[in-house]
């Protein structure tokens, strides 16, 4: 039974190889003349859905807006063809009126990143549009936290309660009013960005083996980058150059889809943005 059970599988991984014959760029191939920088931010106005929320006061002050062309004439260099933001695809008809309404005179810009970085980029590279991008997926914190706390696994909701006090801990000083719009994207874009991740996988194991809820609502949280991923591929040629602005809590996961992805090559935007030891 085992021989036979041994055999199947060789076959089918014969198969498999004979599949990547026929279509020699389905897997494996690369293209990375099809370029994406995933540029982290933090909600320039603020944000009522994540879990901590820290602005750097007035994004339309003279010396924000200054600082914020200092960052898109950095972006300009990476010679993007495409601008993509964190706004809801389904309102694509909705940033297609804003864009051009700003583009014709009409409009001023708003305080958000969606406006000052991806509008003004866009504009600034003479692009027909601005592409919409997200996708909205629920998350049931508070069920999740429950289960953590009727199952006896109240060890990691303290951690991860100590976790995002750090965070915010974190971002208050990386968003400091003293510091500059580019060393805070610096910061969004850099290491402690990158490993986002680890507080999100330390919940996986919350409720039961009959409820695994902790799977279940991190598996949306996957899944809804998975989503926001599908909608950049979808708007991608090849050839293309995108940059998308997006908050720095997707960053991780959406480095990895694109740096696993045959076809694209990621591009950190630290590459332009520099570090500290940069001016």
């Amino acid at each position: 039974m085992f021989k036979q059970f041994a055999g199947i599988i060789r076959l089918a991984g014969l198969a498999f190889v004979a599949v990547l014959a026929f279509f020699p760029g389905s897997v494996g191939a690369t293209h990375p003349e099809t370029r994406i920088m995933v540029v982290g931010s933090f909600h320039f106005g603020g944000s009522e859905s994540d879990g901590v929320s820290v602005t750097m006061g007035n994004m339309l002050s003279e010396g924000r807006q200054a600082e914020i062309l200092d960052v898109i004439e950095r972006l300009e260099r990476f010679a993007p063809t495409k601008v993509m933001i964190e706004a809801e695809s389904s309102k694509q008809a909705l940033i297609d009126e804003q864009y051009a309404a700003y583009r014709e005179g009409h409009r001023q810009l708003a305080a958000n990143e969606r406006d000052q970085l991806g509008m003004r980029l866009a504009s600034s590279l003479d692009h027909p549009r601005v592409f919409a991008v997200d996708h909205q997926q629920p998350m049931d914190f508070p069920a999740m936290m429950q289960a953590g706390q009727h199952n006896g696994q109240g060890d990691i909701l303290e951690w991860f309660g100590k976790a995002m006090q750090q965070v915010e801990v974190d971002l208050k000083q990386a968003q400091s009013e003293e510091r500059s719009l580019l060393d805070a994207l610096r910061f969004h874009n850099g290491d402690w960005a990158m490993q986002g991740n680890s507080l999100y996988l330390k919940l996986v194991p919350l409720g039961t083996d009959d409820n695994p809820i902790g799977a279940e609502v991190i598996g949306n949280w996957y899944g809804r980058n998975l989503k926001i991923f599908a909608n950049i591929t979808r708007h991608l040629e090849p050839g293309d150059r995108a940059v998308v602005i997006y908050g720095s809590g997707h960053l991780a996961q959406l480095a990895e889809f694109v740096r696993q992805h045959p076809d694209y090559e990621f591009v950190s935007a630290l590459e332009y943005l520099g570090d500290s030891d940069t001016d």
